[in-house]
């Protein structure tokens, strides 16, 4: 597989899961299972046949219904997951943003928290010594550095792990559902960060069941039904095709 300008290239991707379909209620069932003889499970396609190409540079949005394979999508892109079928080609280094909780650690303080996360983002820990200022500022959480990650609210966790996302080296950044990070106002704020990576060049793959934010935000939409992709292509018409088959309008 060539590269061509091409951030991301998946081919024939699938994700399969296993799953119980029923409850065990003896402990000789739970013993049996336990040593790998219990009755067979079910296959669950997560993600199936998934072709995918995302140039550099591109802002792609991934929607769908809850179960349709988004986050499991932006994991194996990201190389997270490892799929059970096909390949993903990457091109460039990758920074992800797929939960308040990636990466952090609730006991230890809000320092230690964005110096860990900067390390796994990449940084080093000169690096991201020379960031911290920023990061902080950025975040304006000034006043909670020493304070247990669990002691902050669930708007400022993710003012914290977000902001140290954002002003790590990235090619690609892989987000899933930006609006779990803080209040309005710091959306806007992040709104505005990821415009100027945007205009950088950086690749942005954004899950989120925000329909007006994607369509104004991204350059290409994929609809995703049961881990297949249902349409690609221009947002206005993803979007309406998705809205259409459950008989919904456009969020005002």
């Amino acid at each position: 597989m060539g590269n061509n300008g091409i951030a991301i290239r998946a081919e024939k991707l699938g994700k399969e899961y296993k799953i119980q379909t029923y409850r065990d209620k003896t402990v000789f069932r739970h013993i049996l299972s336990f040593m790998g003889q219990g009755p067979a499970r079910k296959p669950l396609w997560a993600l199936r046949g998934i072709d995918l190409e995302i140039k550099r540079g591109e802002c792609v949005g991934l929607i769908g219904p809850n179960g349709a394979g988004k986050s499991t999508l932006l994991q194996v892109l990201g190389g997270f997951l490892t799929p059970s079928e096909g390949a993903v080609e990457r091109h460039g280094g990758i920074t992800p943003f797929l939960g308040l909780g990636a990466g952090a650690y609730a006991d230890l303080p809000v320092l230690d928290n964005l110096r860990l996360i900067g390390s796994l983002l990449g940084l080093t820990s000169r690096e991201m010594s020379e960031k911290i200022d920023e990061v902080v500022k950025f975040a304006e959480i000034e006043g909670y550095l020493y304070a247990r990650l669990s002691e902050l609210s669930a708007g400022y966790q993710g003012r914290v792990i977000f902001s140290a996302a954002l002003h790590s080296p990235m090619d690609i950044l892989l987000i899933d559902e930006v609006f779990a990070a803080g209040d309005s106002a710091f959306q806007n704020k992040c709104m505005q960060a990821m415009d100027s990576l945007r205009q950088k060049g950086t690749t942005i793959i954004i899950a989120s069941h925000g329909l007006n934010f994607v369509k104004s935000y991204c350059s290409r939409v994929v609809y995703l039904e049961k881990g297949v992709i249902q349409k690609d292509g221009e947002p206005e018409a993803v979007i309406k095709e998705y809205l259409d088959r459950y008989g919904l309008s456009q969020e005002g």
